[in-house]
């Protein structure tokens, strides 16, 4: 198997704190192919704190910290900027009509509120809490823009829980991708697809019959929607989803001219 739940966290955590490194770091021409005046820039933001009190309910000092980052549009389409600067702070736990202008103030009231409702609700003992998200332009095109996200709790127990994704905006009408690029009839064929793409790029196995030996969990496409990437169309499991912590977070990538017989006219499109 590829990864453990221990290394996956670890590689998790290794990519949060590459990306908060640069705090106003401009990045308008990386990751992308082909992209002219239309392409979406970015400036590296983040928020990164931690507070220490008496747990009244547990008797015990504890603590939490919170490290947000966020690679936020600057310029590009507006229609685009506009939907990829709410997407983010609604990831962040921001309510709708969140003044959106500043992300780097963003990125600190997102944290300061984190801080506050963990101060609030209490229970996490000495080992304390920990609340991190980590958004970064992963891949552009003319037509298209993926962000990679990744967001890790720990409000105690055996060990946090991470969620690693990628989100695909339509760079002209700024809409969000996902399932909806697959038509009804492609989406019936994808699931074959996608099982042998994981078996082989991620488990290392033959097939799933030779997985589930070791796991007795049946096959199922992932709950979390699939985001448009260099190599192909990548799709997310979360973990537990399809198999024990210990396996991490599986995910498959399927290359472009494979995908696209099963996607709608709209969404072959943009991958053309």
């Amino acid at each position: 198997m590829k990864k453990t739940g221990f290394l996956y966290l670890s590689l998790a955590l290794a990519a949060v704190l590459a990306a908060g490194c640069s705090k106003n770091s401009k990045s308008g021409d990386s990751a992308t192919d082909g992209a002219s005046d239309t392409a979406l820039a970015v400036d590296s933001v983040g928020f990164k704190s931690s507070e220490e009190w008496l747990d009244r309910d547990m008797s015990e000092n504890t603590r939490f910290s919170v490290d947000y980052s966020a690679q936020y549009p600057v310029s590009g389409p507006e229609l685009l900027v506009d939907s990829v600067r709410a997407f983010i702070a609604d990831a962040a736990g921001l309510p709708a009509g969140t003044d959106l202008s500043d992300g780097s103030r963003l990125m600190e009231t997102a944290g300061k509120q984190a801080l506050s409702v963990a101060k609030e609700e209490g229970g996490f003992g000495p080992a304390g809490g920990e609340s991190i998200l980590s958004v970064k332009l992963e891949y552009q095109t003319p037509r298209y823009v993926t962000f990679s996200v990744l967001t890790y709790e720990y409000t105690g127990g055996a060990h946090g829980m991470g969620i690693s994704r990628g989100v695909t905006f339509d760079a002209a009408t700024g809409a969000t991708l996902g399932w909806n690029i697959f038509s009804s009839e492609g989406k019936e064929k994808l699931s074959k697809l996608v099982e042998t793409a994981l078996c082989k790029q991620y488990f290392e196995v033959p097939d799933w019959k030779t997985y589930r030996e070791s796991w007795d969990q049946d096959f199922a496409l992932p709950t979390l929607p699939p985001a448009f990437t260099k190599d192909g169309v990548t799709f997310y499991y979360t973990p537990y989803e399809i198999g024990p912590y210990a396996a991490g977070a599986p995910e498959c990538t399927l290359p472009y001219a494979e995908m696209a017989p099963l996607m709608t006219p709209a969404a072959a499109a943009l991958v053309k």
